[in-house]
């Protein structure tokens, strides 16, 4: 099977997954609950990181062949202009995220702000409004990796864009790779969801383009 069949069945495996997500959510039917159920939440998390990780490394093997100097196309409205709802929506972190090192922080555990909120000595609970937010940015990552899916095209064009033009700054403590070294994130040793498999074949996948340049 060439490298184009294997993109070709990820992508759509992958899809096939944040679809699945995007149901769970309730993102499917258009509506959203404000606190997402804990077994819901759960599901969520279990799958997004390797999910975003697979997407991300699609979108490296797209840019292989795109030219950075390509005019970005901008398509003309047709018909009326929806009102907007004064929200940004996220953008797909083309990036690996850097490897963390809680141990060395003094607030390991606690550096995102999201965290037990201890009442008592045998009292522990979550403060909602920080539930809340959590949840709101776990669904926003997870609505900007279906909007980079709808359209990996125009991400490539937008990663070889951005690479393009660290390169030519001369941003040397900036990366410019947009993949971290090592297992990708999200990797499990036990591979325990579908998700794992297609991270594994697109971590390949992305490795052997980057070995052909």
């Amino acid at each position: 099977m060439n490298d184009g069949a294997i993109f070709k069945g990820q992508y759509l495996a992958l899809v096939r997954v944040v679809s699945a997500l995007l149901a769970v959510a309730g993102l499917a039917a258009g509506a959203v609950l404000v606190v997402l159920p804990q077994a819901v939440r759960l599901s969520i998390l279990h799958v997004l990181r390797p999910a975003e990780s697979a997407a991300r490394r699609l979108i490296v093997v797209a840019a292989r062949s795109v030219d950075p100097a390509t005019p970005r196309l901008r398509q003309a409205p047709v018909g009326v202009i929806p009102k907007g709802t004064g929200e940004t929506a996220a953008r797909f972190a083309l990036f690996d995220p850097r490897k963390r090192f809680p141990e060395l922080s003094a607030r390991a555990g606690f550096a995102t702000g999201y965290g037990p909120r201890i009442s008592g000595i045998d009292a522990v609970r979550i403060d909602p409004a920080l539930r809340e937010k959590s949840d709101a940015r776990l669904i926003a990552r997870l609505r900007a990796l279906r909007t980079a899916l709808d359209d990996i095209p125009a991400q490539a064009r937008r990663l070889a864009r951005v690479l393009a033009k660290r390169r030519a700054a001369g941003e040397v403590p900036r990366r410019t790779l947009p993949l971290r070294p090592g297992f990708p994130p999200g990797h499990r040793q036990r591979r325990v969801h579908e998700v794992d498999d297609i991270l594994a074949e697109c971590d390949l996948l992305a490795a052997r383009v980057a070995c052909a340049r």
